[in-house]
C-alpha cells in the first residue's frame, strides 16, 4: 500500500475549504452541540451513571457526523441529506465491529488487572488507591502494555469508519478489511493519529485552563447548567467540532488513497 500523508493532508483542507458550507451544518449538530449540551449538563464529567447514558448518546451522533463527513471527503457525490442516512444506516455494522473487537479486550484486561491485584493482596476494593496500584511493578507494566496496545489499535483501526459507510461489508469483514488496508502503512498513519490526538488535547488543555478561568472569575464555578458551565462548554464544543472535522476530512482521504487499487469510492 501507498499512502502520502502530505497529499491526504492537502486534500482534506481543500475538501474542508470548498465544502465548508456542507461540513459546518453537520459538525455544529452531531460534535458541536451534543458536546455542549453534555458539558453543560455535565461539566467535568460530573453525573455518575445519568452522565454515562448521555455521553453513549452524544457518541452515536458524534458517530454519525463522523461517517457522514468521511464519505463527503472520500468523493460522495449525492446529498448531504443522502451522505447522513447512509451513515445512519450503517451506524449499527461499525457497533458491531467495535463490540466484536472490545468487549473481548475489556474482558481480558479486567481479568488481568484483577489476576494482578489479587496476587497483590488487594482484594478489598477501599484498598485500590492511586497509591496502592503506583506501588505494584506489575501495574506499571501492565498499563504500558495496555498503551501500546491501544496505539496499535487505533492504527489498524483508523480508517474503520470510512469502510463501514463506503463498502456493504459486515462487522467481521469490516475489522478484516481495516487491518488489511492499513498493512504497510502503520508509521504513516500513526502519524496522523498522534497529530491529531496531540492538536485535540492542546486545544482542550487551552480552552480548560483560560477559558474555564475566566468563567470561574466570573461566574463562579461550573455547576449543571449554570452560566459558568455554558462558558466553557461553548467554546469546548466548537474546538471539538474543528478537530473532529478535520479528522474526519484525514479519515476520509487517507482511506480513498488506500482503497484506490482496490475498490472505487461510492458515488450513489
Amino acid at each position: 500500500m501507498k499512502l502520502s500523508i502530505g497529499k491526504a493532508w492537502e486534500e482534506a483542507s481543500a475538501f474542508l475549504s470548498k465544502e465548508a458550507r456542507l461540513v459546518a451544518p453537520v459538525a455544529l449538530a452531531t460534535f458541536a452541540l451534543p458536546a455542549v449540551l453534555a458539558d453543560w449538563a455535565y461539566p467535568g464529567g460530573s453525573g455518575g451513571g445519568n452522565a454515562g447514558l448521555l455521553l453513549i448518546l452524544v457518541l452515536l451522533v458524534v458517530l454519525i457526523g463522523q461517517m457522514t463527513i468521511v464519505l463527503l471527503a472520500a468523493g460522495w457525490s449525492g446529498s448531504i441529506g443522502e451522505a447522513m442516512t447512509k451513515a445512519v444506516r450503517r451506524l449499527p455494522i461499525l457497533i458491531a465491529a467495535l463490540l466484536i473487537f472490545f468487549v473481548p479486550v475489556l474482558l481480558v484486561v479486567t481479568l488481568g488487572f484483577g489476576a494482578t491485584l489479587a496476587s497483590a493482596g488487594l482484594t478489598d476494593p477501599a484498598a485500590v488507591t492511586p497509591e496502592a496500584l503506583a506501588s505494584l511493578p506489575k501495574i506499571r507494566w501492565l498499563l504500558l502494555f495496555l498503551t501500546l496496545f491501544f496505539i496499535i489499535v487505533g492504527v489498524r483501526l483508523f480508517p474503520v469508519s470510512a469502510i463501514a459507510v463506503s463498502e456493504a461489508v459486515g462487522p467481521l469483514k469490516l475489522l478484516k478489511r481495516s487491518w488489511e488496508l492499513t498493512r504497510g502503512v502503520f508509521w504513516r498513519v500513526l502519524v496522523v493519529l498522534l497529530l491529531l490526538a496531540i492538536a485535540a488535547l492542546l486545544l482542550d488543555y487551552a480552552i480548560t485552563v483560560v477559558v474555564g478561568s475566566v468563567a470561574t472569575l466570573a461566574a463562579g464555578e461550573p455547576r449543571p447548567f449554570n452560566l459558568s458551565a455554558l462558558i466553557v462548554a461553548v467554546p469546548a464544543g466548537l474546538a471539538g467540532a474543528m478537530v473532529s472535522s478535520v479528522s474526519a476530512a484525514m479519515v476520509g482521504r487517507v482511506y480513498a488513497q488506500l482503497s484506490a487499487a482496490e475498490t472505487s469510492v461510492p458515488k450513489n
